[in-house]
């Protein structure tokens, strides 16, 4: 297992490729501006800012796997809301869980019966706080 993502498990083996490439990730904090009157504004720190992250996956029935079937998985995570625990290599990502905000799906190749042979997917993630 290279990674995971909730149950998406990114890994190569003899039967199947599913990897990421492209990984960002963004953090930042939030400012507060106080003007003055005849001075330069103040800053204020307000807290952290939520954490962001991308990926791209590519969903290929040349590397053992079902590119629909997976497309529908990772759609029906984000409909869902569910927030997910990003794990590479050993190691838990990121302080908190991450729920999936977008997933831009490119269809690479299709067959000439209209099977679905690539997808591309871009996934944009954003750090979940529970309150």
């Amino acid at each position: 297992m290279i990674a995971s993502l909730g149950d998406i498990v990114f890994e190569v083996n003899d039967d199947h490729v599913r990897t990421f490439s492209g990984m960002t990730y963004s953090t930042g904090a939030r400012y507060a501006t106080h003007n003055r009157i005849g001075g330069k504004p103040l800053l204020e720190f307000a807290g952290q800012d939520i954490e962001t992250l991308s990926m791209t996956i590519k969903l290929s029935a040349f590397h053992g796997l079902n590119p629909r079937r997976e497309m529908r998985k990772i759609n029906d995570t984000l409909r869902d809301g569910i927030p997910l625990r990003l794990v590479i290599g050993k190691t838990q990502f990121g302080k908190y869980r991450w729920v999936i905000t977008k997933a831009t799906n490119k269809l690479e190749h299709i067959d000439n019966k209209g099977n679905i042979l690539s997808i591309t997917v871009t996934l944009s993630l954003s750090s979940y706080f529970k309150r």
